[in-house]
């Protein structure tokens, strides 16, 4: 390290206190465009939506049916903690699926509301 002195985010000093101190900038993230058409949002949203029906059936597939030995002492907890996290599972896909469309529903109207049909202009 050689004793050089280095300032983290916080400006604390980290070295020897006769060295100077280095300023540093804080880490930056990039900014970053993802552009998706609304027509993939709503097949996105759907396929979630799909998904989520499918994890409430979970608790349709699971029985507490005799495994005998060691085992079936233990399946009631666990067929009911599947039942339980299918359901919640079920409900977070739902509502990203709700959310994913009404994402799409808002990129649709901000579409429409920017483009004029042709020959018109829009008045701002």
């Amino acid at each position: 390290m050689g004793g050089a002195a280095t300032a983290t985010a916080w400006g604390r000093r980290t070295g020897l206190w006769t060295t100077r101190p280095v300023r540093r900038r804080p880490p930056h993230t990039a900014t970053v465009t993802i552009q998706v058409p609304p027509g993939e949002l709503y097949a996105l949203a759907a396929v979630l939506r799909s998904c989520g029906d499918t994890a409430a059936q979970v608790a349709g597939h699971l029985s507490d049916a005799a495994v005998g030995g060691p085992m079936q002492t233990a399946l009631p907890a666990l067929t009911g903690a599947l039942s339980v996290a299918g359901a919640y599972l079920a409900e977070e896909l739902q509502w990203l699926g709700g959310t994913v469309a009404a994402v799409a529903d808002d990129w649709a109207g901000l579409d429409g509301s920017l483009l004029a049909p042709r020959g018109e202009v829009l008045a701002r």
